[in-house]
């Protein structure tokens, strides 16, 4: 069996509890958990077993590879204390934010990259010594930039999850999609509990109806995958119910009315990829979008 990497961890929020409870977890060694607050670092590592709490970024040098999952505006702030600790080349270290690419941390002496895991880790939860953070990490895709590749891999190994390269220069367009599905779906089902409240569905049932929705959706797109998972007015053609949806909200909504606009639109041209939309379907709703 290859000897997993000894693992030090910059941060002390959700992803680092979760990142370094996963690997202790699963066998693996926390040597360090650093934080510039030395009662957050006790924190963490009594709570995965990590070897030593620390403030002197210069301990983290001794660790195989080295993860600083911090906040975006830390990132670089991070990489310098390291730098200036080290002072020379050290172990391969991974931020994990999502949009930055690696040489946020700077630049040589540093082996810096990224690996960002593509999963949601809420701050709630602080009571369970970061159990349920740690369980979000299995079968977790995670995408990887920069140096440090090798050992990035051993990581995404190590918590049971799936590897992905991103080219270089890839990380904000990577991060963008992301946002686009996870973050703003979250918009999108505000919108349309508030929809469905309007109707005079009371709001526990509409979000339990819409989760169900959701999930069906999901459903399909793992099956089938994107063009033939879309679904719905746009898809079929119909003309006459995206009119009465755009009254409505524009009676109802009115603010809503843009995001579904221009969803629309989208959906238009996915419609037109799955060949189940006639050019001549899409030019009327799309005049009634613009309408």
């Amino acid at each position: 069996m290859t000897r997993r990497p000894v693992v030090a961890v910059a941060g002390t929020g959700p992803v680092a509890r979760a990142l370094a409870r996963g690997w202790t977890d699963a066998g693996g060694t926390v040597a360090f958990a650093l934080s510039r607050d030395l009662r957050r670092a006790e924190r963490l590592a009594a709570e995965c077993g990590a070897v030593r709490a620390t403030t002197d970024a210069a301990d983290l040098r001794t660790a195989d590879v080295v993860v600083v999952a911090v906040a975006d505006r830390a990132v670089a702030e991070t990489g310098r204390r390291l730098a200036a600790a080290w002072a020379g080349t050290g172990p391969p270290v991974l931020h994990t934010s999502g949009s930055l690419p690696g040489s946020a941390l700077g630049g040589a002496p540093l082996r810096a990259g990224s690996l960002h895991p593509l999963q949601s880790f809420p701050s709630a939860g602080d009571d369970d010594g970061g159990r349920r953070l740690a369980a979000r990490l299995p079968g977790t895709h995670w995408f990887h930039e920069g140096e440090g590749i090798d050992a990035a891999r051993d990581l995404v190994a190590g918590w049971a999850g799936e590897f992905h390269a991103l080219r270089a220069g890839g990380k904000a367009l990577y991060h963008a999609g992301a946002a686009i599905l996870s973050n703003h779906a979250v918009a999108l089902f505000a919108d349309a509990t508030r929809c469905l409240e309007s109707a005079g569905v009371r709001p526990a049932e509409s979000r339990a109806a819409l989760a169900s929705l959701l999930a069906g959706t999901l459903a399909n797109l793992s099956a089938v995958g994107v063009p033939a998972a879309l679904t719905g007015p746009v898809a079929r053609g119909d003309v006459e119910t995206v009119r009465l949806h755009v009254e409505a909200l524009r009676a109802a909504h009115p603010d809503v009315l843009a995001a579904y606009a221009a969803l629309a639109r989208r959906a238009v041209v996915v419609a037109q990829e799955r060949g189940s939309l006639s050019a001549e379907a899409a030019r009327e709703i799309l005049e009634v979008l613009g309408s």
